[in-house]
C-alpha cells in the first residue's frame, strides 16, 4: 500500500516498518481540557521560572523559583502519568522531587 497521510481512521504505512499505525494508538489516552489546560499551566510555570532566572531576575534558591519549579514539575508529571507517558513521568518526577529537596534545604534569608 503506498505511504499515505494520517487520518482518524486511515492506517499510516511506513517504508521503514510492515505495519499499519491509526492515530488513535499514537497516544493511547487522550486527554480532557482540564488534563491540557494543567499541562500548559505546568509548562509556563517551568518556562516562565526558568526565563526569569535566566534575565537574572531571580536566584536559584529562591523562594518563587522553587516553588514554581516544584508546582510545575508536579503539574506535569501528572499530566505524562495521565497520558501513559513513562518517561516523562520519570523526567518531570525527578525535577519535581530535586526542586522539592532544594526548597526543603533552602535557608531563609535574614533580614537587612
Amino acid at each position: 500500500m503506498p505511504w499515505t497521510s494520517a487520518t482518524r481512521h486511515s492506517p499510516v504505512h511506513t517504508p521503514s516498518l510492515d505495519c499499519a499505525v491509526r492515530v488513535e494508538d499514537a497516544m493511547p489516552v487522550q486527554p480532557g481540557l482540564l488534563w491540557r489546560a494543567i499541562s500548559v499551566v505546568g509548562f509556563l510555570l517551568l518556562v516562565g521560572a526558568y526565563l526569569v532566572n535566566q534575565r537574572g531576575r531571580c536566584r536559584p534558591d529562591a523562594l518563587g523559583y522553587l516553588g514554581a519549579n516544584v508546582a510545575g514539575a508536579g503539574l506535569l508529571a501528572a499530566y505524562s502519568a495521565r497520558i501513559d507517558e513513562p518517561v516523562f513521568v520519570g523526567l518531570e518526577g525527578f525535577w519535581c522531587l530535586a526542586s522539592l529537596f532544594a526548597l526543603l534545604r533552602r535557608q531563609p534569608r535574614s533580614a537587612p
